[in-house]
C-alpha cells in the first residue's frame, strides 16, 4: 500500500468536488443575475411609467381644452358641420387616440417585467390600468370592449375618457395595485346595467 494514499484519496475527493463547486457557483451566479435584473427592471419602472402619466395628463389638458373651444367632436360629420377649424381640431384629437395607443401599449410592455401576468390579466380584464374607481363605478359595455381590445379607440372614446375625469395612467406599480386592490370583483363580466355614454 503507498505510503501517500490517503493525500491520494483526498486530492481525489477534492477534484470530485470541483465540477460540483462550480456548478454550484455558476448557479449562484446565475440566481444573483435574475434578481438583479428585477431590481434593474423594478428600478427604471417608476420614471417610465411617472413619465407615461405625465403625458398622459397633457393629453387630457389638451383634449379638454379643444372641446371646449369646438364642442364634442365625435366624429368627422360634426366636425365638417363646426367649420374648418373644427375639422383641424378634430384631426388633432385622431392623433391623440395614436398617442393613447402607443402609451398603453407601452405601459402593458413595463408592467409585463414587473407584475405577475395571472395578476395583470385580472388588472386588464377590469380596467384598472386605465380607468379609476372601476369596482364601485362600473364602466360602461362599449368602454369595457376597448378595454378588452374588440374595439378600438377612436375620438369619441377619448372624449368620454376625458370627461368622465376617471382616465389615468398609474404612475408607479404601487399606484395601480392599490388602485386594483380596492376591486372586489376584479375581472368580472359585464351586467348589463351600465349605458354607454360614447355620444351623448
Amino acid at each position: 500500500m503507498p505510503d501517500d494514499i490517503g493525500q491520494r484519496a483526498a486530492d481525489a475527493y477534492t477534484a470530485a468536488l470541483v465540477p460540483v463547486s462550480e456548478r454550484e457557483a455558476l448557479t449562484s451566479a446565475v440566481a444573483s443575475l435574475k434578481r438583479h435584473v428585477v431590481y434593474l427592471r423594478t428600478v427604471h419602472t417608476e420614471p417610465v411609467l411617472a413619465g407615461l402619466a405625465e403625458r398622459l395628463d397633457a393629453i387630457t389638458a389638451e383634449v379638454r381644452d379643444i372641446t371646449a373651444t369646438h364642442g364634442r367632436l365625435v366624429d368627422g360629420e360634426a366636425a365638417i358641420d363646426a367649420g374648418p377649424e373644427a375639422v383641424t381640431a378634430f384631426t388633432r384629437l385622431r392623433q391623440l387616440v395614436k398617442d393613447v395607443d402607443a402609451l398603453r401599449a407601452t405601459q402593458r410592455d413595463v408592467l409585463r417585467d414587473v407584475v405577475d401576468p395571472g395578476v395583470l390579466n385580472s388588472i386588464y380584464a377590469a380596467g384598472d390600468e386605465q380607468f379609476t374607481d372601476v369596482a364601485r363605478s362600473p364602466l360602461p359595455a362599449d368602454v369595457k370592449r376597448v378595454i378588452s381590445g374588440t374595439r378600438r379607440r377612436n375620438v369619441a372614446f377619448l372624449i368620454w375618457a376625458t370627461e368622465s375625469g376617471r382616465h389615468y395612467l398609474p404612475a408607479s406599480v404601487d399606484e395601480l395595485t392599490a388602485e386594483a386592490g380596492g376591486a372586489v370583483d376584479i375581472g368580472s363580466a359585464d351586467d348589463g346595467t351600465s349605458r354607454s355614454s360614447f355620444n351623448h
